[in-house]
């Protein structure tokens, strides 16, 4: 008997009541992945002790949990009388999520986004775009390779993020509005920006890591999406002469990347 497996399981019956009975009617769905012994375990455990939520604080502390890397798409959602995430913890989703020891947090984003696209709200579209955006980056695990003589690579805490135009402007409005200012209007994004995102870990390693976020120029994206593997001289300098710049004025203006650890330079 597998332990882990069973806990999962567990987990899942005590956030959705319709989970545990499909669980204990043996459907296939709700069973996968689970031994012959495994389930009947399971589907043994006593239903009035599996569904006791007082007040719903189980479930609602759950979703407090998952919304905490979306609270300004949910913030906007809420303002046009909308729950972002309403119906969450009974979805296909999130259960594979926790069978497979996944990240709840990403499956909760696919739902979301499901949603806004739903309602056609551009405000949470691209709210979701940014959180999201950031929720990934901050279990992104990469092994850049290292850049040999002359070459810049990004290092492995950075990354970036194709979003809508205007959706870095737009989040940093909305956590204005969320201090007291002024609503601010939805989007009506046409094109996209390119967003770096930079994660590291706190002082001592506790606690979430910090993530910074910049909207890069034109000059810069391309070059910085290229850079996820090792960019020589002469790729360079193709890059700056077709942006009419030399390769020197290039790389001057990469310099503060390297300085900041964000670039890594052979």
């Amino acid at each position: 008997m597998n332990h882990r497996r069973v806990q999962r399981a567990l987990f899942s019956m005590l956030h959705d009541e319709h989970f545990a009975s499909a669980l204990r009617r043996g459907e296939d769905w709700a069973r996968e992945g689970l031994s012959e012994d495994e389930w009947r375990l399971l589907a043994a455990a006593d239903p009035a002790a599996i569904t006791a939520d007082r007040d719903g604080r189980r479930r609602t502390q759950a979703m407090g949990n998952v919304l905490k890397e979306f609270l300004l798409s949910a913030s906007a959602a809420d303002a046009a009388g909308r729950a972002l995430g309403a119906g969450f913890l009974s979805s296909r989703g999130f259960h594979r999520a926790v069978r497979e020891d996944g990240s709840i947090p990403l499956a909760f984003l696919a739902f979301a986004e499901e949603q806004a696209r739903e309602w056609g709200d551009d405000g949470v579209t691209t709210l979701l775009a940014v959180e999201g955006a950031l929720a990934r980056e901050r279990r992104a695990r990469r092994a850049r390779p290292t850049p040999g003589p002359r070459e810049i690579v990004l290092a492995p805490e950075a990354g970036t993020a194709v979003v809508p135009a205007g959706a870095a402007a737009f989040a940093e409005s909305w956590r204005a509005r969320l201090d007291g200012a002024e609503l601010v209007p939805s989007p009506r994004p046409a094109g996209e920006e390119t967003l770096l995102i930079v994660t590291r870990p706190t002082a001592g390693g506790f606690g979430a890591p910090e993530v910074t976020v910049e909207t890069l120029g034109e000059l810069a994206a391309p070059l910085f999406r290229l850079a996820r593997e090792p960019v020589g001289p002469q790729g360079r300098r193709r890059y700056a002469e077709e942006r009419g710049a030399t390769l020197d004025e290039l790389d001057a203006f990469l310099d503060d990347f390297v300085t900041e650890g964000v670039l890594l330079r052979g």
